[in-house]
């Protein structure tokens, strides 16, 4: 999904980048216990924020960041250029991702599921995305009472046993969650 009015606005403020680098990598590297070395995929980098902080924090990284809106992307494409060959930044859709089965060590999505039309979709592809052992990591808001109709804020949101339920069906095996930071760590296989 494209990002439009005040969410577009924040993804290109300064204190989004800020809170990308100070609050949100820090956390999510450490709820997730990073590799030093790895191929990486992040979906929905927007104008690529975290995936800057990601390629600071772990220069061991290949990162291919990537976001469905064009929009987002060219910025990104500009902000990352100064690690060359080491970080990449493609327009690319979470629910067809065009990248081989077993092409990453890990996938991350920050802030993103809530936002993918069919995150069920994009959850499969993660998962096919990923190499054996690989993990899928995910720092996200979620509906805190799944049966209840979403509106405003939560409107693209999900439950926790819906999430469940879709790690299973596209194969991860294992899940680690943080409820108070609402992060996912999942093993592939």
């Amino acid at each position: 999904m494209r990002m439009q009015g005040f969410e577009a606005w924040v993804l290109r403020s300064g204190a989004w980048d800020a809170f990308s680098r100070g609050v949100v990598v820090p956390w999510v590297a450490d709820f997730a216990r990073f590799r030093e070395d790895a191929e990486v995929l992040e979906i929905g980098c927007g104008q690529g924020s975290v995936a800057l902080a990601l390629a600071e924090r772990f220069p061991g990284w290949s990162l291919t960041a990537t976001d469905v809106d064009p929009d987002m992307v060219v910025p990104a494409i500009g902000r990352l250029a100064r690690f060359g060959d080491r970080v990449k930044v493609e327009v690319a859709d979470a629910e067809e991702l065009p990248y081989p089965v077993g092409r990453f060590d890990v996938v991350v999505a920050v802030l993103v599921w809530h936002h993918v039309d069919v995150w069920r979709a994009a959850t499969r592809e993660a998962f096919r995305v990923l190499r054996p052992g690989g993990s899928l990591v995910l720092a996200d808001v979620r509906h805190p009472r799944s049966s209840e109709p979403k509106r405003g804020l939560l409107a693209g949101t999900y439950g926790l046993e819906a999430l469940h339920h879709a790690l299973a069906d596209a194969g991860f095996r294992e899940w680690r969650v943080s409820e108070g930071r609402v992060s996912f760590r999942l093993e592939a296989r």
